[in-house]
């Protein structure tokens, strides 16, 4: 699995210096990588579909609220983001999926990725993150359609 670090991303798309500083920020950096747009743009959608203040993040009820009503944002449900093991009881149990499962089910187009208390970007088998942490669960995911039109308006 190939892990690109994000900030690496965010460099190629813009970060305008005045954002130098700001923490718990990944749903910003998420947005960005995803969209494909700047990272002030991204900002401000977090602004106005999340109410994000300055340093703090969305909880996963605000993501799945602005998201559903977000065009370019369809969320995978149940089994899509879950894997079924069977017990040595013979019992089968769905756990939540490891990121490292999902690049192998979901090979190509784009994701946004929540796993706990964190956003990053699955991008044609690639992960943008922080760091490489494949174990990690997802707790909410969204195929990205950057062709869809945004409900967002990105004039000021």
């Amino acid at each position: 699995m190939k892990t690109v670090h994000i900030n690496t991303a965010i460099k190629a798309i813009g970060a305008p210096e005045k954002y130098q500083g700001e923490t718990n920020d990944c749903t910003v950096k998420a947005l960005a990588v995803s969209l494909d747009i700047p990272y002030d743009q991204a900002y401000l959608y977090a602004m106005r579909s999340f109410n994000r203040k300055r340093n703090t993040g969305p909880s996963l009820n605000v993501l799945k609220r602005a998201f559903s009503s977000d065009k370019a944002f369809i969320e995978l449900q149940g089994k899509a983001i879950k894997t079924t093991y069977k017990q040595v009881d013979g019992s089968m149990l769905d756990r939540e999926m490891t990121i490292g499962t999902f690049v192998k089910n979901y090979p190509s187009g784009t994701y946004f990725l929540v796993v706990s208390c964190h956003a990053l970007v699955v991008k044609d088998g690639i992960v943008y993150d922080h760091s490489d942490k494949p174990k990690r669960r997802i707790k909410m995911a969204w195929k990205v359609e950057t062709e869809a039109n945004s409900c967002i308006e990105w004039d000021d």
